[in-house]
């Protein structure tokens, strides 16, 4: 008997995050022997590629622990998790920590919570740029992005971030323009980290020099 696929359900090719992107779907990832549980099979081959998600069957995109070895493998699988599980704090956590862009895909309402936003950016600052408008002029929360985190890689709840996902001075590209023309503020983010000045117009950064370099 001919081993089975499990239909790949992206909608269009500019959604498939697969290695048949902007070709349309290809082959689907997971297959499936005569006796193959449709679960097991999934959850081995998300654990290896997250993306394979993509290719899954509808309902083992709501299951919670198939996610979550998805989004820790590849954050960028949250796109093709349900929304119940992209409102899920520690489903996205997982996936922003191992790629920032995954806040892209979290809810509104994960985007728009402030004390998440704030444990977000604190572990990978690059979040910023996806969080609500309103964190980007937050003084605390931009702060807190700008921030290294010291010694280790490791989140306090035991999440590790991808290679170069860390939070730094860089993530300041992400703030209000109005931060970043505040002399003040830019003073304080490069004290956390001087790789922010790097996000400050070349104009000011000479201006600023003149007057009072830091």
């Amino acid at each position: 008997m001919a081993a089975d696929c499990l239909t790949c359900p992206t909608p269009s090719a500019t959604d498939c995050l697969g290695p048949s992107r902007g070709r349309g779907c290809g082959p689907c990832e997971i297959v499936l022997g005569p006796e193959a549980d449709p679960r097991t099979a999934t959850l081995q081959a998300v654990t290896q590629d997250g993306i394979a998600l993509a290719n899954s069957l509808y309902e083992m995109k709501g299951d919670p622990e198939i996610v979550l070895a998805a989004v820790n493998s590849n954050g960028r699988a949250l796109i093709h998790a349900w929304p119940s599980l992209r409102a899920d704090e520690m489903v996205v956590m997982t996936a922003v920590a191992q790629n920032y862009e995954a806040m892209k895909w979290a809810a509104a309402e994960l985007k728009n919570d402030r004390e998440f936003v704030l444990r977000a950016v604190t572990f990978v600052g690059a979040a910023l740029k996806f969080v609500a408008p309103e964190f980007k002029s937050d003084e605390e929360v931009v702060l807190a992005a700008v921030t290294p985190m010291s010694g280790t890689t490791e989140h306090r709840s035991g999440l590790r971030r991808g290679r170069y996902n860390g939070a730094d001075g860089y993530a300041l590209d992400h703030a209000s323009s109005e931060l970043k023309a505040s002399r003040e503020f830019v003073r304080r983010a490069v004290a956390r980290d001087g790789r922010a000045l790097c996000s400050v117009s070349a104009a000011l950064q000479v201006r600023w020099s003149l007057l009072n370099p830091y």
